[in-house]
């Protein structure tokens, strides 16, 4: 792993691994792979047990908080 970049607009929407829906969460820092892929920091509360759960993941799963978040379900 190499240098951590700090973001500008952290709040996002975060898609953590093997889970259909999004959360809000707090990007942390970004920063390169020993591969030279980007991912990102995220801090997020699990909506069922309140505690704080922190994951990295490719830049893929995260987005701004713009809009609406996607849960999973086709009626949105």
């Amino acid at each position: 792993m190499t240098g951590l970049v700090r973001p500008k607009n952290s709040h996002v929407y975060v898609r953590p691994p093997h889970l259909p829906t999004e959360y809000q969460g707090f990007v942390v820092a970004w920063h390169k792979m020993d591969d030279g892929a980007w991912a990102a920091r995220v801090i997020y509360l699990d909506p069922q047990t309140g505690e704080e759960v922190r994951v990295e993941v490719p830049p893929d799963r995260v987005r701004p908080v713009d809009s609406a978040p996607f849960t999973g379900s086709a009626y949105g």
